[in-house]
């Protein structure tokens, strides 16, 4: 459990975490916190769920229900531990009263029982190192092993029934009748954690609820929530990868249930996925082809066709793919499977995904910006006088949320499946486009009347602006997009896509291309791929999507070309203290360098509005009395903005002055955000064996002048010369830097030649 081993018997005491919202919020907890969130868990199944509760499940509440309050607290508390196996002795839980009476209760309820050697290997997992060798003392286990290396002696040489019957004399026992709590948990969540932890969390602050007043069953019967529930529970157990529970669920194959809903079919795809993976690793590749099999996912059906032909099975391969011709268990089957067939079987073309990059325009830029190639792109389509987006999933998320949103959002439409889902019911159920078809299209854009989805859109958003949901989140340049886009795009071909998002909202929502680009009336959308990026198969749906739907849609490729005239900022500065969020810039000295030469300078005091340290002044010799009539940051924003346009940002520990400097321009609202470049990750990379990479150290080393160290200007001329050292160790001048944000931290880990 989380929170347990760090909220043990005084749970009274006020808890300090870190909201959700960034904010130090202070929450107390009750004492018998657990059993009230386990009771608000429960209420909620019974209440939104009682139709699908298994007959087993409402004995073993009927049963719990008989327990006392002590023996329900201490049930739960053990529950929610990450553990199932616990030593008696070692429950200490004094508001409890007497454990050893109360964990009598539990074993005569079977909510507690003595270990059996099915659990062998959970049990050696569990105990400490030195309980294994007391439990294994006649065995050949040598006290300097690890304990991952006793495990495996004892696993195979020392029998199960020596070391259960030793656990079970020492009074240890296994948690029994767990499947019940299991169900419940995952008809909460939708997923299985340990126990009711994600409650705690919203308690003390750090999670919240993201769902509405009314929710929406995820199933509808018994069957349905019992198969998708299967299918969770064999992934958790595999999670533990112990080889004792992979034989089990190997062994279970033949007991898997069918999936008829889409949560079953995820769940048991994933679960195949992962247990495929596992058993190719243990060399079963029989079982792993069979258990790929077993799934319908795109991921399962490659892994599967791969093993065939691994095993000169090619004839099985070709078979199993034409099954997917003739009953395909997706679209992104069939065309995987056609793909496959043509290219391993056939002519063997090019895939449909290697076509797409083979064929993409290839466009060269300028490798100052090899760390953002978005941004590469829309600087180059500003220069080509085009109005370019950064819209990526974004744009489609809002307009569809925005468009629908009191079918969403409001009445009926504002059901989730739980407090903690943010997805509506109707979305993640796909139901949204059967039960509101008519008032859809009636809303979908159209060739005449083109401004009535627009003004809906901005009467939304204007009404709304803010408000959390689960579709999408509110970003600044959200609107400008979208407006670009209802005025740009063809309606019809607008209304395809977002008719396509009411009927399958999960399968479509993701994988949409990272930029909208307007020029003349005309509108495109690109995908852009730098070097070693690759083209997934989603992202190449969506392009396919977007161009049936008649919205000119391409991939572009970047290639990086060094510009031998491209100019460098190198720039420091001297601060109130060590952490932007805190204090302030006191002085900026910066230094422009275009083939190997200063070819302007920028220095100025800056008023920090607030006192220096006293041990600042020591270090920088920069009082206050310096900078009283020195100007505000917001007084030369401007006029430094300007000195770093088109440059490389540049420094020596470079995220410590670039994250001060972002923050002094947010604070007057202005943006900052320029490619940049650390001198000290540089100077590791390239001129190793140094025993220290500080500036002054570097500076001594190669005979770089620094005659006033921690004075702005000064610093930045050395760091200067540290860039002309790597300018000349890289004769292409090719380098690596990247256009990020940074966290203004001093870190020598940033972007380097």
């Amino acid at each position: 459990m989380m929170f347990d081993d760090l909220l043990e018997a005084d749970t009274t005491t006020p808890a300090t975490s870190r909201a959700a919202g960034g904010a130090r919020s202070l929450r107390q907890l009750p004492t018998f916190y657990y059993l009230d969130n386990f009771k608000e868990l429960r209420a909620f199944v019974e209440r939104y769920y009682a139709q699908v509760l298994r007959s087993r499940d409402r004995q073993t509440l009927y049963d719990f229900d008989a327990l006392s309050s002590s023996a329900q607290c201490l049930l739960i508390r053990l529950m929610n531990r990450k553990a199932s196996i616990f030593d008696v002795k070692k429950i200490k839980y004094p508001e409890l009263g007497n454990i050893n009476e109360i964990v009598g209760l539990l074993r005569d309820a079977a909510f507690l029982r003595d270990v059996t050697t099915d659990y062998y290997e959970h049990l050696l997992n569990e105990l400490p190192k030195c309980s294994i060798l007391a439990f294994c003392k006649d065995a050949a286990i040598k006290r300097g092993w690890r304990k991952a290396e006793c495990i495996a002696y004892a696993l195979e040489y020392v029998p199960a029934e020596n070391v259960v019957s030793a656990a079970n004399a020492l009074d240890i026992v296994v948690l029994g009748r767990t499947d019940t709590f299991d169900m419940l948990q995952y008809l909460y969540f939708g997923r299985l954690f340990d126990g009711t932890s994600q409650i705690t969390l919203r308690d003390l602050g750090i999670v919240r609820e993201r769902g509405n007043e009314t929710y929406e069953p995820r199933f509808a019967s018994t069957e349905q929530a019992s198969a998708a529930f299967f299918f969770a529970r064999e992934r958790k157990r595999i999670s533990s990868d112990l080889s004792s529970e992979i034989d089990a669920a190997v062994r279970r194959l033949a007991d898997w249930p069918s999936a008829d809903t889409d949560v079953a079919c995820i769940a048991r795809d994933t679960l195949a996925l992962r247990l495929g993976r596992i058993q190719e690793g243990r060399g079963e590749t029989a079982s792993a082809i069979e258990i790929y099999q077993k799934a319908d996912s795109v991921a399962c059906l490659r892994s599967a066709v791969r093993l065939l032909v691994a095993e000169q099975r090619a004839d099985d391969a070709k078979a199993y793919l034409e099954t997917q011709l003739v009953s395909p268990r997706s679209d992104d089957a069939r065309r995987y499977a056609i793909d496959t067939l043509e290219s391993r079987f056939g002519t063997k073309p090019r895939s449909d995904v290697r076509t797409a990059l083979h064929e993409s325009d290839v466009l060269v830029l300028d490798a100052c910006w090899r760390g953002s190639p978005e941004r590469a792109f829309v600087q180059h389509a500003k220069r080509e006088g085009q109005q370019a987006f950064r819209t990526e999933n974004v744009v489609w998320r809002t307009l569809f949320g925005l468009m629908f949103w009191d079918l969403l959002f409001e009445g009926e439409g504002a059901r989730t499946h739980s407090p903690f889902d943010g997805l509506p019911a109707q979305l993640a159920d796909r139901t949204f486009y059967t039960n509101h078809s008519k008032e859809i299209d009636k809303r979908l854009p159209r060739r005449t009347g083109a401004k009535r989805p627009l003004q809906c859109v901005l009467k939304t958003a204007a009404k709304h602006y803010g408000t959390h949901n689960g579709v999408f989140r509110w970003r600044k340049d959200s609107l400008a997009a979208i407006n670009a886009l209802l005025e740009a795009a063809d309606p019809n071909a607008i209304a395809t896509i977002l008719r396509r998002l009411c009927q399958d909202y999960p399968g479509r929502n993701t994988g949409y291309p990272d930029l909208m680009i307007v020029h003349q009336h005309a509108i495109r959308f690109v995908e852009v791929k730098a070097p070693g990026d690759q083209l997934r198969r989603h992202q190449l749906r969506r392009i396919a999507e977007l161009r049936e739907a008649g919205l000119p849609t391409e991939v572009v490729r970047i290639e990086w070309q060094a510009n031998p005239d491209q100019v460098y900022v190198v720039v420091d500065v001297e601060t109130t203290g060590g952490k932007a969020a805190n204090h302030r810039v006191t002085e900026i000295g910066a230094v422009k360098v275009q083939n190997g030469e200063i070819v302007d300078r920028f220095s100025t005091l800056i008023n920090p509005m607030r006192s220096i340290p006293p041990y600042i002044t020591r270090l920088t010799g920069i009082s206050e009395q310096m900078v009283t009539d020195a100007p505000r940051f917001s007084d030369i924003s401007a006029s430094f903005s300007e000195f770093l346009t088109g440059a490389i940002f540049v420094a020596h520990n470079v995220n410590f002055d670039y994250g001060f400097l972002k923050a002094e321009f947010e604070r007057v609202g202005q943006p900052f955000r320029y490619p940049k470049l650390c001198t000290c990750a540089s100077m590791r990379k390239q001129f190793k064996g140094h025993k220290s990479y500080s500036l002054k150290a570097l500076c001594d080393a190669y005979d770089i002048p620094l005659q006033s160290h921690h004075r702005a200007l000064c610093d930045a001329e050395a760091a200067a010369g540290l860039l002309e050292l790597l300018l000349e160790s890289q004769p292409h001048g090719v380098v690596s830097s990247a256009a990020g944000d940074a966290n203004g931290t001093k870190d020598a880990s940033s972007d380097s030649f």
